[in-house]
């Protein structure tokens, strides 16, 4: 009677606690940095870059998001022909209040750190192309 009562308790507890990590699928912008974002990755644009995320990214329940993907530095002036582009690999680490998310970007080739970036929900930039 008193394990059955207890597996009850734990049932009841894990039903009433939020477990479930908070939605960042979806499109976030602000100064500098435009960010698409789903369930099989998503796209960067920078001013004067752009990136990758890959799938596989995660969120946690606190809004913590941690992803894996390539940063692309551009140039002014059209890509010319048989021009290497480097991708250069990226972690990306966040964290989701609301409708706002701090996104900062590791190269993890070089430990450079680029941002923090301040993203609103369903916004787009501004992002400013080289040229």
């Amino acid at each position: 009677m008193c394990a059955a009562a207890a597996v009850c308790a734990a049932l009841v507890a894990v039903a009433c606690s939020d477990v479930t990590a908070p939605d960042v699928v979806g499109e976030w912008g602000g100064p500098h940095l435009a960010l698409v974002l789903t369930d099989a990755g998503g796209t960067l644009e920078y001013d004067c870059a752009h990136g990758t995320v890959e799938p596989g990214w995660t969120i946690s329940s606190e809004g913590l998001l941690t992803a894996a993907g390539e940063h692309v530095q551009e140039h002014g002036g059209p890509v010319r022909e048989g021009e290497d582009v480097v991708p250069r690999p990226a972690r990306y680490d966040g964290i989701l209040h609301g409708d706002h998310l701090w996104l900062s970007v590791t190269l993890t080739d070089s430990a450079q750190v680029l941002g923090p970036f301040d993203l609103e929900r369903g916004e787009t930039g501004p992002v400013y192309k080289c040229l």
